[in-house]
C-alpha cells in the first residue's frame, strides 16, 4: 500500500466514524421526540380515564391515577367543594362519592393543550369542559329553592333539575414508576 492509498483509507475511516456519529445523535433525538409524543398520548388517555370514571360515578378507580402518597404539592380544587391540598383530603373526595339514581352526569373535556417537559418527568395540561348534568331531587329538599330550579311534573315522586357546567381543567403530571 503507497502513502496516498493510506492517507485515502484514513480520511474515509474519520468520516464514516463522524458519520455514525452524526447518526447517533440523530437517533437520540428522534427517540427523545418519540417519547415525548408517547407520553403526550399517556396524558390524554389518562385524563380521559378519569373523565370516563367520574362520569360513571367510578371515582374510586380515580383514586389510583393520582400520584403516590407522600408527593409533594398535591392538590386539587373542586369548584363546588373547594381546595385539597393534602394527600388524604384529595383521595377522601373520591372515597363513598353517591351515585344517586336518576342523575346524569356528561362532562367532555376538548382542545387539550398538554406540554411534556424536555425532561420527560413532568407535563402540564389544560382542557376546556363543557357538559350538563341532571338528576331528581326529594321535594321536601326541593321547596326550599326557587321553582325554576326544576322542571314542572315530578318523576318517582321527585322534581327534576337539570343544568349545564362549563370549566377548565388545569392539570400538572408526575412521573412515577415509569
Amino acid at each position: 500500500m503507497s502513502v496516498t492509498e493510506t492517507a485515502a483509507v484514513g480520511t474515509s475511516e474519520t468520516g464514516l466514524a463522524a458519520e455514525v456519529e452524526r447518526l447517533r445523535a440523530e437517533l437520540g433525538e428522534a427517540l427523545k421526540l418519540a417519547r415525548r409524543a408517547s407520553d403526550r398520548g399517556d396524558i390524554e388517555n389518562l385524563f380521559n380515564r378519569y373523565m370516563y370514571l367520574h362520569n360513571a360515578f367510578e371515582d374510586e378507580q380515580i383514586i389510583p391515577l393520582w400520584v403516590k402518597p407522600g408527593t409533594p404539592g398535591i392538590r386539587a380544587r373542586y369548584t363546588n367543594a373547594g381546595q385539597y391540598t393534602e394527600y388524604d383530603s384529595v383521595i377522601r373526595y373520591h372515597q363513598g362519592r353517591p351515585r344517586p339514581e336518576g342523575k346524569l352526569i356528561l362532562h367532555y373535556t376538548t382542545t387539550p393543550v398538554i406540554e411534556v417537559a424536555a425532561d420527560g418527568e413532568t407535563a402540564k395540561g389544560v382542557w376546556i369542559m363543557a357538559g350538563n348534568e341532571s338528576g331528581l331531587t326529594d321535594p321536601e329538599v326541593a321547596k326550599d329553592s326557587p321553582d325554576y330550579m326544576y322542571s314542572p311534573g315530578e318523576v318517582q315522586g321527585k322534581k327534576v333539575w337539570a343544568h349545564w357546567v362549563w370549566c377548565k381543567y388545569d392539570l400538572d403530571f408526575l412521573r412515577q414508576d415509569g
